[in-house]
C-alpha cells in the first residue's frame, strides 16, 4: 500500500485497487475499488505528485494510470496537473513496454517521467504519460528487478 495526502492505494492478486479515504461525516474509513482494468495480480502502485494519478505495474507486464479523484476529497482538482477533468477509476494510459511482469513503479519528484521495472532486468522511463508518451528502457546485467527507487531520478 502507499500512502497520499490523504488517501492511500493498495494493489491486490483479485485484479484491482482499492484507494481508500477517511469520511470524517461518518466517522469511518471508505473503499473505492478501481476493477476489472488489470489482467493479473497489481504488484505495485505510486502516487502523482497532483495526488488524483495513480500508477499501477501488474503480472500481465503492463503499467497503467488512472485517475482515482474524489469528489470531496480531492480539493486541488484538475489545476494539480490533470490536463483533463478524469473521473473516478478512468484509465489515462497503458503502458506495454515490458514483455514480462512489470514490478516497482515510481514518478519522478516533478510527475513528468514515470519509471516501471520489468522482470527481465529492465527499467523504463515515459515522459508525458497523458500526451504522446515517450519512452526509454535501461538493461541491467543483474538479477530481475522488483522494485525502482528514487536514485532513478
Amino acid at each position: 500500500s502507499v500512502f497520499a495526502e490523504n488517501k492511500f492505494a493498495v494493489g491486490s492478486g483479485a485484479k484491482s485497487v482499492s484507494i481508500c479515504y477517511y469520511e470524517q461525516e461518518n466517522n469511518w474509513w471508505i473503499s473505492k475499488v478501481i476493477r476489472k482494468k488489470h489482467e493479473s495480480s497489481v504488484t505495485s502502485v505510486a502516487w502523482h505528485p497532483n495526488n488524483i494519478h495513480l500508477a499501477t505495474t501488474s503480472t500481465d507486464g503492463k503499467c497503467r494510470v488512472f485517475s482515482t479523484i474524489i469528489k470531496g476529497v480531492d480539493t486541488r482538482g484538475p489545476q494539480a496537473g490533470a490536463s483533463v477533468d478524469w473521473k473516478f477509476g478512468e484509465q489515462i494510459a497503458q503502458l506495454d513496454l515490458s514483455p514480462t511482469w512489470a514490478f516497482g513503479v515510481r514518478w519522478s519528484p516533478s510527475g513528468k517521467t514515470l519509471a516501471y521495472a520489468g522482470h527481465s532486468s529492465m527499467i523504463y522511463f515515459v515522459d508525458d504519460v497523458e500526451g504522446s508518451p515517450a519512452a526509454q528502457n535501461l538493461a541491467l546485467r543483474d538479477l530481475p528487478l522488483r522494485d525502482v527507487d528514487s536514485f532513478c531520478f
